[in-house]
């Protein structure tokens, strides 16, 4: 399954980041189910920990209507709904990271029927 990153990676910063993981394990990160693929809404660092470090994150899926409160678009204003955030990006994921499996955690406001 693919996560598309929303968020340029800072090298130091990632450097920070697969040293928390190595001692705390998986992340879990918030992210939009398009039907295709996860619109991650937060941790762009931690996917691409993940990815170099061979694990794969958890996920707590949002949908359109869920209120994000806390997010890393810097120029959408907080709170956001789910939909709020895929219109603002509208087709700009330009980093993406596959993993064979991802590990759910639920769903985020309304339940939407998805099974991880």
């Amino acid at each position: 399954m693919r996560i598309c990153a929303i968020n340029e990676i800072e090298q130091e910063h990632l450097n920070e980041v697969i040293s928390e993981m190595k001692i705390m394990g998986e992340p879990t990160i918030r992210a939009y189910y398009t039907g295709e693929q996860y619109i991650a809404i937060e941790g762009s660092h931690r996917l691409a920990a993940c990815s170099l470090l061979g694990m794969t994150p958890n996920v707590i899926e949002i949908n359109e209507d869920t209120e994000i409160m806390e997010h890393d678009v810097e120029d959408l204003p907080t709170p956001a709904t789910g939909r709020d955030f895929m219109e603002y990006l509208g087709n700009t994921t330009p980093w993406y990271y596959d993993f064979n499996q991802i590990k759910g955690k639920g769903t985020e406001g309304e339940n939407n029927g998805r099974q991880f």
